[in-house]
């Protein structure tokens, strides 16, 4: 967990083998526990407003890093969806955003992640304005 945008904005990353198999696209049985953590932040209506991006390392050609990380975006949007869970989904170009070196395995295991980027949303303003916070 960090915090980007000097404060406004908190960004938690999981590692990508957490939800997912290699080279998969369907969230793995053990990602409804790690999931659920974060929608427990969402069940207030209009406090945040989150976007889910998904990253790859560069392994594969940009058409396949590309449709693997939308279909990975879709498949962690609709978990929350289907749960009622107010989530956006941003689909990065595959591998365009490293954190690491694409060279050894461990880099590229660090690349592979989901990042949900935490949005004060009109409620959470609206309580800050008021000093409810």
């Amino acid at each position: 967990v960090e915090t980007t945008r000097e404060g406004l904005a908190v960004v938690v990353t999981i590692p990508a083998a957490q939800l997912f198999f290699p080279n998969d696209t369907v969230l793995r049985p053990i990602a409804d526990k790690t999931l659920a953590v974060i929608g427990h932040y969402l069940k207030t209506p209009d406090f945040y407003k989150v976007l889910v991006v998904v990253h790859s390392d560069d392994t594969g050609s940009d058409s396949y890093l590309n449709g693997l990380t939308e279909s990975r975006s879709n498949a962690v949007v609709g978990w929350f969806l289907a749960r009622a869970l107010p989530v956006s989904g941003d689909v990065p170009d595959g591998a365009d955003e490293p954190i690491a070196s694409n060279i050894s395995r461990k880099g590229r295991e660090t690349n592979r992640r989901v990042e949900f980027y935490f949005i004060p949303g009109p409620e959470m303003i609206k309580q800050a304005k008021s000093k409810k916070l």
